[in-house]
């Protein structure tokens, strides 16, 4: 019901190589097979290592001149799951409704380095209510990660500590966006940002509802 971070799976999802090798759980003395659960290359089973990830299914190659491009909800609902976009350029083409599609924080699987261009559009609706600390749209924005242009409208965010409306933590910039989310958590709760560690939040705001026991605020707790 609870944990510091990490993402929790279904019986099914923990015997699916594709989750681990999204992961990035290759190269590490990990080895699996089908309808199995992971097991240590030191156990002597004979089993295939964890493959290298899939390439990420969006239209576009990650980089600056060409980002990944995102269109409807599920693929925005996908990043959180693919350890690879981490560091790439992904642009928002139009506005979404995140109503129909379970969320995970973006970042949650490493700090996210590159660059979330909204190019003015909106997140609405949805909900993410997870019983860890690092909460919100994304995880953590790690040191030149960037996001800008973005909105977000009715996401119910919940979580223990460090809970943002938009970003839990963030090393980076966030840049002319905003939030009017309800927002709940513990410690480190904010309406926009949960907790800023040496980042920049400039030309943003937000309006909700933001609740908590200690270090709370209406834009970064």
């Amino acid at each position: 019901s609870g944990s510091s971070g990490g993402k929790g799976l279904t019986t099914s999802q923990m015997k699916t190589i594709s989750f681990y090798r999204n992961a990035n759980w290759n190269g590490y003395d990990w080895v699996m097979t089908a309808n199995e659960y992971p097991r240590l290359v030191w156990e002597g089973l004979g089993w295939p290592d964890i493959p290298a990830p899939e390439a990420v299914p969006l239209a576009g190659a990650g980089t600056e001149a060409d980002p990944y491009r995102i269109t409807s909800p599920a693929e925005f609902a996908l990043l959180s799951w693919h350890v690879s976009i981490l560091d790439k350029h992904i642009r928002l083409m139009a506005d979404l409704d995140l109503s129909e599609v379970a969320l995970w924080p973006i970042g949650d699987l490493g700090a996210f380095t590159g660059v979330f261009d909204g190019d003015g559009h909106v997140l609405r609706n949805g909900e993410i209510n997870l019983q860890t600390s690092g909460v919100g749209l994304f995880r953590c924005i790690g040191w030149g990660g960037v996001i800008r242009n973005l909105g977000a409208e009715n996401v119910a965010v919940s979580g223990n500590d460090i809970v943002g409306g938009l970003v839990a933590e963030n090393s980076g910039t966030v840049l002319t966006c905003y939030a009017t989310n309800a927002v709940m958590g513990h410690d480190e709760v904010g309406g926009l940002v949960g907790t800023s560690n040496n980042g920049t939040v400039t030309s943003c705001y937000a309006r909700g509802a933001v609740s908590g026991n200690n270090l709370v605020g209406g834009l970064i707790g």
